[in-house]
């Protein structure tokens, strides 16, 4: 029997030209331990023995050593009450969150804003950085993000601040993105040919569907009556629980399949007060079982998935 494949996603919209990274953007001064990154605005100077990491750019850029990592970010905020909206956005998981986060600390001082907290260690994870340092730093229309992320506790942020410089934002013109196809993956034909025709092929958009009642009722034949249009893609959400329900996945994935569709399965960790943050437990290897299960129900349905974890 031919293996089911499952075709990751980051995204539910389908874009066939998703983002390249175009390098050029990073400008090394005279001194080879300052980073200046002429997109977003700002130096840093980096700490002996840490390594840069732009793999994750535009989002991030990573600095990493062997105890430590720091991620800075950049996020447009046209006004006073976006920054204080995103901050503030960004800050209240933690701040909220008293079950998995000890000795948090919020700082504000001259316009930053601090934020300091730490968490157990998982046992699953090698070398696990559980102390955290955040400083948010609104300036020229953006907030600059320093996440520093360590082995040991840090009340050094001035030391952080000292290091960072926000600096004029270059007239530089971005490539256009392209997502990274797929190298040497084992498709069965089926979804090879799925493969193909949306994401190698296609130079369109094409658009799929949430319809949270979609196994009870036909309302979505309503909608797409109303359209004239059908959605060939589908949205299914689904949460991590100590027993598998096979019936939840494996049935929504053959009703779909009868109607010619296809399903982009979203798993995602949840948090309350209750249990705190789902993915810390599934970082540790509490719902490992789950997770078996929920793949090899997957596997056996032997027809195109799409799959992320939000």
């Amino acid at each position: 029997m031919k293996k089911g494949i499952v075709v990751v996603l980051t995204l539910f919209i389908m874009f066939p030209a998703m983002m390249q990274i175009n390098r050029d953007f990073t400008r090394w001064g005279s001194d080879e331990k300052v980073y200046n990154n002429v997109i977003d605005g700002y130096k840093f100077s980096i700490p002996s023995g840490f390594k840069v990491d732009e793999e994750f750019y535009p989002e991030a850029v990573r600095f990493i050593s062997d105890a430590t990592i720091i991620e800075i970010y950049a996020e447009q905020c046209n006004s006073k009450e976006d920054v204080a909206s995103y901050i503030n956005y960004t800050n209240q998981a933690i701040l909220q969150n008293e079950i998995d986060y000890f000795d948090v600390i919020e700082i504000k001082s001259t316009g930053n804003t601090l934020l300091l907290w730490s968490r157990q260690k998982l046992s699953k994870i090698e070398n696990d950085k559980n102390h955290y340092l955040k400083i948010d730093i609104p300036k020229n229309g953006k907030v600059y993000t320093i996440l520093v992320k360590s082995n040991e506790p840090t009340l050094e942020y001035k030391a952080y601040l000292k290091r960072f410089n926000v600096t004029r934002v270059a007239e530089i013109e971005r490539s256009v993105p392209k997502m990274k196809h797929a190298a040497n993956r084992k498709f069965n034909p089926e979804t090879q040919n799925f493969y193909n025709k949306y994401f190698v092929e296609s130079e369109s958009v094409e658009w799929g569907i949430y319809q949270y009642d979609y196994m009870e009722t036909n309302a979505l034949d309503i909608i797409e009556n109303l359209m004239e249009h059908k959605f060939k893609l589908l949205l299914l959400y689904s949460e991590f629980s100590e027993e598998y329900d096979s019936l939840g996945v494996r049935g929504f994935l053959d009703r779909a399949y009868s109607q010619n569709r296809v399903v982009e399965l979203t798993l995602q960790p949840k948090r309350n007060h209750q249990r705190g943050n789902d993915l810390f437990r599934v970082l540790d290897g509490y719902y490992d079982e789950f997770l078996h299960a929920y793949a090899s129900d997957v596997a056996s349905f032997n027809h195109p998935v799409l799959f992320r974890f939000a």
